[in-house]
């Protein structure tokens, strides 16, 4: 099933279409494509296995975005659960933000040094948040907030 504005690397990978001209990106033998003669994408088995980017790409910019997202996802929830002692996510999805956001942060060691909370994130391995800076004050502000609107839409726990 096609989705809306991203162009389908494999069964479980997109990519946003601006950062492919609208090609689809796919291998069984690793190889290198090319996106808007800028990007390297280097394809293993299927998947995405690295994309080589330079700083001033958009695909830097995705990536960066998307690794500064994945760390307040973590950051925040684990200050909820470590903290605040309530659970609004599941493990599973906390779990998978974590996972990923370690393979990116291995991927891409140069744009994650230059991405939010660095130095916090530095060692990341997935595996629990509770080394996290969680006494940060806009991340236990945001975990506050989350469970003041999980708690008043009546939300079951996680």
């Amino acid at each position: 099933m096609a989705k809306r504005g991203l162009t389908h690397i494999d069964e479980e990978r997109w990519l946003p279409e601006e950062m492919s001209g609208g090609r689809a990106l796919v291998g069984s033998n690793p190889t290198v494509g090319t996106i808007k003669n800028k990007i390297e994408v280097i394809i293993m088995k299927g998947q995405v296995a690295k994309i080589v980017c330079r700083k001033g790409d958009p695909m830097w910019a995705y990536i960066s975005e998307l690794i500064e997202r994945r760390r307040r996802q973590v950051l925040v929830h684990s200050v909820i659960y470590y903290e605040l002692n309530k659970n609004i996510v599941t493990d599973a999805l906390w779990t998978s933000w974590a996972m990923e956001l370690a393979s990116l942060q291995s991927k891409y060691p140069e744009i994650a040094k230059e991405c939010w909370y660095a130095e916090y994130f530095e060692d990341f391995d997935g595996s629990t948040g509770f080394n996290l800076p969680l006494r940060d004050p806009w991340a236990m502000a945001k975990a506050r907030y989350l469970v003041m609107i999980y708690e008043q839409r009546g939300e079951n726990a996680a």
